[in-house]
Parts: C-alpha cells; sequence; structure tokens
C-alpha cells in the first residue's frame, strides 16, 4: 500500500527516469496518474497549492458538527471519508462533487457512546475480577447486556443526504440504524453498500431500485428473516454477506437472484439450507462458518461449480464422500468440528488449492489426499495424528504445511523435495519433549531452513 511518502518517493523516482529518457514530455500524466492513489489528510488537502489535484481526502475524527464551506474547493474528489464526526446531514451542496464515487460516514456522532462503551467493559471486568477468577462467558454475557443498553439511549444522529449520482460506494457502519435510512433508495448508482454494526432487523424491500447494486455488508445486525426480499430483482447482486445476524432459515425465493457469487452467511442460526439451493447456478463462494449444521446438506453436492465451501465452527461429526462431486472446489474449511476420519473420495478434488481441517479428532488422513496435486496449503494442527504419511511427498505445489499440536514423534524426512514449501509448523508435537530430534530428522529441519523454509518446532 502506498504511504504519502513512498508515493511522493516513486513519483519523483519515475519523474527523474523519464526525463533521463528523453521522455519529460509524458512526466505530467505520469504525476498525474500517481497522484490519484494519494490519500490526504484535511491539514494537507488545506496546505495543497491546487485545490483540483486533491481527489482522496480523509476528513474522520474532526469533530465536525456542519460541513465547512473549505470543502468545497476540492471540485475533483473521487474518495470522501467523514467517518467518526458529529454530522447529522450532508448539505445540497455535496451535488458539486460531480466526480465523487466513494464515500465513508461510518460512527456518525458515536464518540461519546463508545467511550462509555469501553468504560463499562473496564468495569464489569474489574467488578468480576474482584470476586475472583473471571468466568469468561458471564464476563461476555453481563458485557452485552450493558453495551445493548447503553446504545438503545443513543439515536441515530446521520439521517439524511443528497442524492450523488457519481456515488458508487457507500460505507455506513456502526451509525446505530434501526430502521432502513430512506436516504440510500436515491443513491440510484450505487454499487456496493456497507451497514454493518447497526441495528436493523431487516434488509429493505427497496432495495431493488438499486439496479447496479453488485455487493450488499450487513454484518452484525439482527436480522432474523430474509422473507420480504424479491432477490429476483436484484439483478446485479454478486456478493452478499449477512455474517453475524440471527438468521435461522432461508426463504426459498432466495435462490432467484440471478448473478450471486458469493454468499457470506456465518455466524448465523441456520441448521439446514434450502432445497432448491442448487439453482444458484452462479454461485462459487458459500460461507457457513459457525453455524449449527450437523452434516453439510445434501443438496450441496448438487452443486459442482463451488470454488469455495467453508463450515468451520459448526458441528460436523462426517464428511460424505459425495464431497468428491464438487469437482471445481479449490478452497475446503472444515476446522473446528469434531471429524474422526476422511473419505478417501477427497482425494478426487484435483482442483483443490487448499484444505484446512485443523481443530478436528483426525486419527489419521486417506492416501487419496496424496494426490492432490495443486494442493498448496494443509492445516492439521490440534488432531491426534501420530504418523505423517509418505504421500505428504507426493504434494509437489505445497507451500504452508501445520501440524502442530498432533501426537506426532517423527515426520518425512523427503520433505526437502517441496521445493515450493515455504512453512512448516511442528510445535507441540511429544518429540518436543526430547532435548533433539534424531540426526536425520534435525539435518532435514537444519536443511529446510538453508532452503528458506520458516519451520517451527
Amino acid at each position: 500500500m502506498f504511504t504519502n511518502k513512498n508515493l511522493l518517493w516513486a513519483t519523483s523516482l519515475c519523474l527523474y527516469f523519464l526525463t533521463a529518457q528523453g521522455l519529460a514530455q509524458d512526466t505530467k500524466s505520469l504525476m498525474d496518474s500517481l497522484l490519484q492513489f494519494r490519500t490526504y489528510t484535511w491539514s494537507e488537502a488545506l496546505a495543497a497549492p491546487d485545490p483540483k489535484a486533491v481527489f482522496n481526502l480523509d476528513a474522520s475524527a474532526l469533530g465536525w458538527h456542519t460541513v465547512p464551506k473549505e470543502l468545497f474547493r476540492f471540485t475533483n474528489l473521487r474518495s470522501l471519508k467523514l467517518s467518526e464526526n458529529e454530522l447529522a446531514a450532508l448539505p445540497g451542496k455535496m451535488r458539486r462533487f460531480k466526480k465523487l464515487n466513494q464515500l465513508f460516514l461510518t460512527r456518525m456522532g458515536t464518540k461519546n457512546l463508545y467511550e462509555e462503551i469501553i468504560q463499562k467493559r473496564d468495569s464489569i471486568w474489574k467488578y468480576y475480577a474482584l470476586e475472583g477468577e473471571v468466568d469468561p462467558e458471564l464476563y461476555s454475557s453481563a458485557f452485552t447486556i450493558a453495551k445493548q443498553t447503553l446504545m438503545e439511549q443513543y439515536p441515530p444522529l446521520f439521517t439524511k443526504m443528497p442524492r450523488l449520482r457519481k456515488l458508487r460506494i457507500l460505507y455506513l457502519n456502526g451509525n446505530l440504524y434501526r430502521e432502513w435510512p430512506n436516504f440510500i433508495k436515491r443513491q440510484r448508482n450505487l454499487e456496493e453498500l456497507t451497514l454493518n454494526g447497526n441495528e436493523m432487523s431487516s434488509l429493505s424491500a427497496d432495495l431493488y431500485r438499486l439496479k447496479k447494486l453488485r455487493q450488499i455488508n450487513f454484518i452484525e445486525n439482527k436480522v432474523q428473516t430474509l422473507e420480504n426480499i424479491d432477490f429476483a430483482r436484484l439483478r446485479s447482486l454478486e456478493k452478499l454477506n449477512l455474517a453475524k445476524n440471527k438468521i435461522e432459515s432461508l426463504p426459498q425465493n432466495f435462490v432467484q437472484a440471478p448473478s450471486l457469487i458469493e454468499l457470506n452467511l456465518a455466524d448465523n442460526l441456520l441448521a439446514d439450507v434450502p432445497s432448491n439451493l442448487p439453482e444458484l447456478k452462479t454461485l462459487k463462494v458459500l460461507i457457513l462458518y459457525k453455524n449449527k449444521f450437523s452434516d453439510i446438506p445434501e443438496v450441496i453436492w448438487e452443486m459442482p461449480w463451488l470454488e469455495e465451501l467453508d463450515f468451520y465452527y459448526n458441528r460436523l461429526v462426517s464428511l460424505s464422500p459425495k464431497v468428491a462431486h464438487l469437482s471445481s472446489l479449490k478452497r475446503l474449511y472444515l476446522s473446528h468440528n469434531y471429524l474422526v476420519e476422511l473419505p478417501d473420495a477427497l482425494g478426487k478434488l484435483s482442483n483443490l488449492e487448499r484444505l484446512y481441517v485443523h481443530h478436528n479428532q483426525l486419527g489419521g488422513l486417506p492416501e487419496s489426499i496424496g494426490g492432490l496435486t495443486q494442493l498448496q496449503y494443509l492445516y492439521l494442527q490440534n488432531n491426534v495424528l501420530e504418523r505423517l504419511p509418505e504421500w505428504i511427498c507426493q504434494l509437489i505445489q505445497l507451500q504452508e504445511l501445520n501440524l502442530a499440536s498432533n501426537k506426532l514423534t517423527h515426520f518425512q524426512t523427503c520433505l526437502t523435495y517441496l521445493d515450493k514449501l515455504r512453512l512448516l509448523v511442528l510445535n507441540d508435537n511429544p518429540r518436543d519433549r526430547l532435548s533433539t530430534y534424531f540426526a536425520p530428522e534435525q539435518a532435514v529441519l537444519d536443511t529446510l531452513s538453508e532452503q528458506g523454509v520458516n519451520v517451527k518446532y
């Protein structure tokens, strides 16, 4: 990421190089292009010799109750951050920003609230600490109740803004909204809308008015149902993130979203999915992390076009051989469950690049995994593996291998043949209790380190 200092250095270097090569005529366009990436602070913007050269401005946390007239000098703004101010509205003059496409308005008027929340958190901790050892669950429950009580005492502050015709990206996180803000539906060219950390119990039925909307982020609200949404009319929607809500079921019409690629329903209350889910033919990423699934629903095996499947932190005790039907799968996340074995069919996922099955109860691994020649990341820590199979050295694309906290006493010396390996983690295995590894194994670890592998043991 460019810092202002690095950006100026890069600009100077490029100008010098071009001038030295007799290409000075290109320097102005190059500098203009590079400066479009620079983000000015408010004081830097005021000191800028040319206000029209300020494209990105961060005016967050300045205590503004109204928008200062100086802001309207910067007529070429593309991105504007006004977060953590005390603004209740934006004036109609904001329409002067004909090129503004990104606007950040998060945690507006909530400074005092969050200071109170921090104070309450600290006081609750001290109270329980005085009583003896702090019970994490009891503390968390008490803090959640106290936080909610405080938040209910604060009405949302920011409630009004004009229609901005070029606006594409709008962030409204942490603004204490309990109802859908009316001004959103007037932003007809929005492509990305983020309303994380509010208090809303539903999405707006008016979402269909935003014809170009491609991404909705609605994390950590209080959504329980999606019955009011006509998904068939959300024709441009590609990414929907509803993590950390209270959704117990999905409506049948959910699958009518014609362009949905990525669906994140992590940390909800789901135990099943609609039987017609395979009608989502465009879906590539399905995230069901931290729900209440005891099995992966059968209908998911009817979606061979999936590329990522995430069932972290559920209640899975087995994995069906039908996983082999997911022939396009590249990333499979099954950690923090209760799996005791993996099926041989896993080896048929020829496109698999990442396999995360750590924090389960695996005592062994199927030999078929050795045929996953595209596998780059294999995370097996916190299981009960007693030996590392020889086929591990067939994983020629492997970059990271985590075997920490198992019951391994030896490992394969052929690991040195894995040319792309960059991380090997062996901590907290029985061998760690001895002062050294056997000489051949220690030599392997030394060789791996010399090859640039980060070895942890």
